[in-house]
């Protein structure tokens, strides 16, 4: 006598009833841990991953759709503790390499059931049976997995050898297949453009480094991304009504063309990445070949930038500094000094030897030994730059320099005090204008040295007359001034030096206040 086949348990959370511990959420499969435990089955049970996009290629694999209460298909969104065995990857595991066919599940009991009915009903001469719909799928209990219906029977477990996947004879294998191929080349893409977007965000570009302080510090010299967007506004609140004179060249003349509401083809870069490419230039002295390579464009077209912006800067930054003082925020090493106006002192910057005789005259240096171009720089009494001479040659003196700066003069009013160095022999030529001139004492050829109290002055006046040599020396953190200065940069040095000189007030002081 036939025994009736046993009904299986209904599946309740967790899994069959009887089960312990995970179950297969692939429709079609009864694998569960406990079960299969308990059959000697050697199954994992994997998690789904929690990248998006491998996500989804285990879920377009896997294929299962939910019927909601209103009767609408919604895609099958796994939870906590939704797992797929190992029965579905090729070999019998998952790999972790996302090029590996066993990365994705894609041996599902469904395919191989499919083909053989339209096989068999082909042969008995019977209408081909229709795939179901995927929002028309019954539980597990009803499926083609069920040995009840005269339906064909199918391993319940799937702990099928690595050798079947191999088979290339049938259909079913093919087309899974040709779905890894799918899946490895979305994989790969996936990857391309993980990678591609790793890279963008190690490239030297203003949206890279403007939340780093310290980055941005050393590619501008700037304290950070606050101070640099100050000044880029203030640029543009200037340069708004009547546009930036962008340079073309001698033989084209001028073209003004505003950066904020230019028209044409639209630009390249913004203002402030423009203004950003030539901090980056000052600070890391880098040639133009290396910043087109840097920022994706042509050469002529940094230089191009460069000199319109070191222009625009030297003009603003001139009416914004020059002859400024505040009383009100003198340094304390500058308080016992009253009327203090300004305290000057004179650099070099290394220029290529000319071929003319005549110009080679001019640039020598006896204090450097070497051509140079020579400028004076002011110091206020709250330690900001608010003077930078013309460019001189080498040869001139302190004393030429600072009586032929119109500027530096014109500003001086009678009763203000300039403070120097020894070098600056000058006081005959101030008092004249009333200014009087504050420098260490003079030892001269009559005395063998100089009085106690003279020496403790003099050691007075060098204490606070040294920021200005400070000051100096942070200018020439602009690398691009490090640089022995090319002959076909000479129109364009005096620019750079004095932007240079008055970009370091943007800097954090020298002392504390």
């Amino acid at each position: 006598m036939d025994h009736p086949t046993k009904p299986r348990s209904p599946r309740i959370a967790g899994g069959y009833k009887g089960s312990v511990g995970a179950y297969c959420c692939v429709p079609g499969c009864t694998n569960a841990q406990g079960r299969c435990n308990r059959m000697g089955m050697k199954l994992s049970f994997y998690s789904f991953p929690k990248d998006v996009k491998q996500r989804k290629l285990w879920l377009s694999m896997i294929r299962r759709d939910v019927i909601d209460d209103n009767g609408k298909t919604v895609p099958f969104e796994p939870k906590s503790h939704s797992r797929v065995c190992s029965a579905h990857f090729v070999g019998g595991s998952r790999s972790s390499s996302p090029l590996s066919a066993a990365n994705v599940p894609n041996i599902f009991p469904r395919n191989s059931t499919l083909k053989r009915q339209t096989k068999r009903a082909q042969a008995a001469g019977e209408d081909t049976p229709k795939t179901p719909k995927s929002n028309k799928r019954k539980r597990a209990s009803e499926t083609d997995m069920s040995d009840m219906a005269g339906r064909p029977k199918v391993k319940r477990h799937l702990n099928f050898p690595e050798s079947v996947w191999e088979t290339t004879d049938h259909d079913y294998v093919k087309s899974s297949n040709t779905r890894v191929e799918n899946v490895q080349s979305e994989s790969k893409l996936y990857d391309l453009e993980k990678e591609n977007e790793e890279l963008k965000s190690k490239q030297l570009r203003l949206e890279n480094i403007k939340d780093n302080d310290e980055k941005f510090q050393f590619y501008t010299n700037l304290p950070n991304y606050a101070v640099f967007a100050a000044l880029c506004n203030y640029l543009k609140s200037r340069t708004k009504s009547t546009g930036v004179n962008y340079w073309r060249g001698k033989s084209t003349g001028t073209s003004t063309e505003s950066p904020v509401s230019s028209k044409g083809p639209e630009r390249k870069f913004t203002v402030e990445e423009e203004i950003f490419i030539v901090l980056v230039k000052l600070k890391t002295g880098n040639f133009n070949e290396d910043l087109a390579q840097t920022f994706d464009t042509s050469q002529a077209h940094i230089s191009r930038l460069f000199t319109t912006w070191i222009n625009v800067l030297c003009t603003e930054l001139k009416l914004l500094f020059e002859m400024q003082s505040n009383e009100a925020e003198k340094a304390e090493c500058y308080s016992s000094f009253n009327d203090l106006k300004i305290v000057i002192d004179c650099t070099e910057l290394m220029v290529q030897r000319a071929s003319n005789l005549d110009s080679r005259k001019k640039t020598f240096s006896n204090y450097k030994h070497h051509d140079t171009v020579k400028f004076l720089v002011g110091l206020s009494p709250n330690l900001a730059v608010n003077y930078v001479s013309k460019a001189w040659g080498g040869r001139s003196s302190d004393k030429h320099i600072t009586l032929n700066s119109e500027a530096l003069m014109n500003g001086l009013s009678a009763g203000e005090t300039v403070m120097a160095d020894r070098g600056f022999t000058i006081n005959s030529d101030l008092k004249k204008k009333g200014v009087k001139l504050l420098i260490p004492e003079f030892k001269g050829r009559d005395r063998p040295q100089i009085s106690k109290n003279e020496a403790n002055r003099s050691e007075f006046i060098s204490k606070a007359r040294i920021h200005v040599e400070r000051i100096i020396q942070r200018i020439k953190t602009f690398y691009h001034l490090e640089r022995i200065i090319r002959l076909n940069m000479q129109d364009l040095v005096e620019q750079i030096f004095t932007v240079c000189a008055y970009l370091t007030n943007f800097q954090l002081p020298i002392i504390r206040r």
